[in-house]
């Protein structure tokens, strides 16, 4: 655990295991709720001195996997070096080149980006439910981690395919409409599509900050997460989604739906050597 934390090689791909623990009787029990992977890429600074990294989208994990058992292994040995014993938690994890891991950090708490709630749609138990019952119904909590001990993926696993997608400008100004938004939110995988509105301000992208919204990605078909994504990518090249003011007004004609299946990510993304 020590040169896990000590970070000597910082990695290549990056986890975040969401994990919730409680101590029943004198006996501290550690559960994966649900598995993350940051796919990020490299935006230029509008300064042009460089360059800044974003999040393209968080992807949520199957949890019956052997990296996902690396990974599972990885977070209870440091909620156990901690003497974690109640509630939620998040370490960041990188694995190097040479599958070697190491902690950038950890949480004692609940993901951020909304990630439980997208979770909770996607897991076959609701992860704020394990939270609960961390503090709760800690012989509820029992009953699942017996079952999981038992046979891993008995109780906890992914019933849907999940992303979190943050968008990314090009330009900036006052937003005058949003010709995309009703396109995007029709399709099946979209959940939630949140972006500023008219009149707001609509930033040029270059960190987290900046993003002007997010789309949430949910459904049974892998495929229609990713028509999805790449219709949301796909919107954001050339003019952007946005019309802003002083544009002259423009519209743009949707994408053939089997163009959207098949297109690959048009930004290039940081230590990720699969596809989305």
């Amino acid at each position: 655990v020590e040169d896990f934390i000590r970070q000597k090689n910082p990695g290549h791909s990056e986890y975040v295991p969401n994990t919730y623990s409680a101590t029943l009787d004198g006996q501290t029990m550690h559960l994966l709720g649900h598995l993350w992977n940051y796919h990020k890429m490299r935006k230029k600074l509008p300064d042009g001195r460089g360059y800044s990294t974003l999040y393209d989208y968080d992807e949520l994990l199957a949890v019956d996997t052997e990296l996902a058992a690396r990974l599972r292994r990885a977070a209870f040995a440091l909620l156990d070096t901690f003497e974690y014993k109640n509630g939620a938690a998040h370490p960041e994890i990188m694995e190097d080149v040479n599958g070697d891991l190491y902690m950038v950090e950890i949480g004692f708490r609940e993901m951020g980006s909304e990630a439980p709630s997208l979770a909770a749609n996607a897991m076959s138990v609701n992860p704020l439910d394990l939270h609960l019952w961390a503090y709760r119904n800690k012989e509820k909590f029992r009953e699942v981690w017996l079952a999981e001990q038992a046979q891993l993926g008995s109780a906890l696993y992914r019933t849907k395919f999940a992303r979190t997608v943050e968008l990314v400008s090009q330009r900036g100004g006052k937003v005058k409409r949003l010709p995309f938004k009703e396109e995007i939110e029709s399709l099946d995988a979209v959940i939630h599509l949140l972006t500023a509105g008219v009149g707001a301000q609509w930033p040029v992208t270059y960190d987290l900050l900046t993003t002007p919204g997010h789309a949430q990605l949910v459904h049974e078909s892998e495929v229609e997460v990713q028509r999805a994504f790449h219709l949301i990518r796909a919107r954001e090249q050339g003019m952007g989604m946005a019309v802003l003011e002083g544009d002259s007004d423009w519209d743009q004609e949707p994408l053939p739906r089997e163009q959207r299946v098949d297109s690959e990510p048009t930004s290039p993304r940081v230590g990720d050597t699969t596809s989305p």
